[in-house]
């Protein structure tokens, strides 16, 4: 494994636990067939989850407290207002993350 792929495998362990059970069983699945970097993408992309909190369509506070029933209760309307274009990490100062991690954490991400 080469220098930058076993960073963003450590980057990834890292930010594993910020995130509902199943994304975590997701990404260790597809650590088979994908690269570190790649998956460390994806969890750039699950930015979702933290809209999900801010628009009340989320049973708990906490990212990786999120039930997987929440998501198979979202409608398509509920879908159709997430938008295309947003950051909530690291670029958005005011987070509130799993365990009282701090929002330094996911500024070096």
């Amino acid at each position: 494994m080469n220098v930058i792929k076993a960073h963003d495998l450590n980057l990834l362990v890292q930010r594993l636990p910020f995130f509902p059970w199943y994304v975590e069983q997701y990404i260790q699945h597809k650590l088979v067939a994908l690269s570190p970097s790649t998956l460390l993408e994806y969890t750039r992309d699950f930015e979702f989850f933290q809209w999900l909190i801010q628009e009340g369509l989320a049973s708990s506070p906490s990212i990786n407290q999120i039930p997987l029933s929440d998501l198979e209760k979202l409608q398509t309307v509920n879908i159709d207002t997430y938008p295309k274009k947003r950051c909530f990490w690291p670029y958005q100062e005011a987070i509130h993350m799993p365990n009282g991690c701090p929002n330094e954490q996911f500024n070096k991400w």
